[in-house]
């Protein structure tokens, strides 16, 4: 298919196959940039920058890209031509022959009054300066289109976020500041934010009896919903290489430079001899998309269009310049529990990829209207969706005791942005190879729904609060949490 004057394929082609080959490589290749769709649509692509207020690597434009490409193109012609021109000298020397040969277009004349080894030193030379051109230019590109973000869907291009879709509107209670999760959770004894502070400092916290138990209940009851929905489980690691996590389109510091990974600083504990060539994630997105990398998967047009994986692990954010109501309790803390959903789907045209999309908030919004919360479904503008996404809705639970609205879900189509960089391929009916789709998604973000059910599900007059019923079975069939004395 061709989408903005881009084709989601490659025309390469092998045999079949019907399962997953790996290449084994302990590091990710180059990325397989589509040069040509941003040389071909340029004015789609510095749209795409300027509506996402992106910046591009060394302050360039798009402009500069195809600038820059067009030259590289310019002397890997001249180097070609230098390489042709060798192996038809060579090849007269070896048949003992001196004159003009032509093959694939190039004419090469070799004059009977010229040294032929005088003209291969020359030919020599010319081509280290050529090839350390190619790699000067190279080495300016591929750092300037690893910054230019993906396309954006039509949908998505608004000015500001579009509310489409409700939620249990009914249930939005006023805000109430006495409804505080923070306050009703240490006045339960499920939350114990002084003793985390003494351990590890803000930000942090301890779930303690029914609060550990309730993490436990969100997390098997949205692995349950998954599985139901086709969605088959994956543990995936925390710890992974900082490549993964540039490729996947997560920058280690924010728009205002501030830390957003935490970088592990001594990798020689990992058998690495780079300092700090791993990271600990932010989501489980990350682990989840290279499981795939460096892949031919089992994708299939017709047969098998998608493949699902879902998988829970901690996840780990630096906050840094996080300010205000948001630092205070569960909002926005350290280190957190996450279940995530994550997909690859055949490319021959983004229908599929949509459908998927559309699939993954179906399932996100089951889930939260299961738990029976407010919420707001919201279709997210450019200035929102980061670098990879085409496309990307979140869904917002009401808060009272916050007095404002929180971010839950999110699911974001990414078409062949993460594959490009993962290497992520598989092969169509006649055997050629094509990047996949990826999609990813939150199935549930244990401490914001932690926040949303106590706020909401809270009753003041017997205090405590009420378990949704889809969580009661994996909580010993109680109704209710409420005080059950001194920790």
């Amino acid at each position: 298919m061709l989408l903005f004057g881009r084709r989601f394929s490659t025309s390469s082609k092998l045999g079949t196959a019907a399962a997953a080959k790996i290449k084994n490589t302990a590091s990710l290749s180059r990325p397989n940039y589509d040069f040509k769709a941003i040389r071909a649509a340029p004015e789609v692509y510095q749209d795409s920058v300027d509506r996402r207020r992106a910046k591009l690597a060394g302050g360039a434009t798009i402009a500069d890209f195809v600038d820059l490409y067009s030259t590289l193109l310019t002397a890997k012609s001249e180097r070609d031509e230098l390489l042709f021109k060798r192996k038809t000298i060579q090849n007269q020397l070896k048949n003992g022959k001196r004159g003009q040969e032509k093959e694939n277009g190039h004419t090469s004349s070799l004059d009977s009054s010229e040294d032929p080894r005088t003209i291969l030193s020359h030919i020599k030379n010319l081509l280290k300066e050529r090839e350390k051109h190619i790699i000067s230019l190279e080495d300016t590109i591929y750092p300037l289109v690893e910054s230019i973000p993906n396309l954006i869907s039509p949908d998505s291009i608004i000015d500001n976020q579009q509310l489409v879709g409700m939620i249990h509107a009914d249930k939005q209670i006023p805000a109430d500041p006495t409804r505080s999760h923070k306050d009703i959770g240490v006045n339960l004894g499920i939350l114990d934010f002084d003793s985390a502070s003494r351990v590890s400092g803000t930000s942090s916290y301890y779930l303690v009896n029914d609060g550990a138990l309730l993490e436990q209940a969100l997390i098997q009851y949205a692995l349950s919903k998954c599985r139901q929905h086709g969605w088959s489980m994956l543990t995936p690691p925390s710890l992974v290489r900082q490549e993964f996590t540039t490729a996947c389109g997560f920058k280690p510091r924010d728009q205002n430079n501030e830390q957003q990974v935490y970088i592990i600083a001594d990798d020689a504990l990992n058998g690495e001899s780079k300092v700090g060539s791993h990271c600990l994630t932010g989501t489980a997105e990350i682990p989840l998309a290279g499981y795939n990398a460096h892949k031919t998967i089992p994708l299939t047009e017709n047969d098998r269009p998608v493949i699902r994986k879902a998988g829970v692990s901690r996840s780990y954010r630096a906050e840094a310049g996080a300010r205000g109501a948001d630092t205070k309790g569960l909002y926005r803390v350290h280190e957190f529990s996450k279940v995530e959903m994550f997909a690859w789907t055949t490319s021959s045209d983004v229908s599929t990829s949509i459908k998927v999309h559309e699939e993954m908030l179906s399932l996100q919004k089951e889930i939260l209207t299961e738990l029976g919360l407010c919420c707001r479904v919201l279709n997210m503008p450019p200035d929102d969706l980061g670098a990879p996404a085409y496309k990307k809705y979140d869904i917002e639970a009401w808060m009272p005791g916050r007095g404002s609205w929180g971010e839950v879900t999110s699911t974001s189509n990414c078409l062949d942005y993460q594959s490009r960089r993962l290497h992520t391929k598989y092969h169509t009916a006649d055997g050629s190879l094509r990047y996949a789709m990826t999609l990813n998604g939150t199935a549930m973000a244990v401490p914001r729904v932690i926040i949303a059910i106590i706020e909401n599900n809270y009753d003041p007059q017997m205090n405590r609060i009420e378990i949704p019923s889809v969580l009661r079975k994996y909580m010993d069939e109680n109704l209710y949490i409420e005080y059950q004395g001194p920790n």
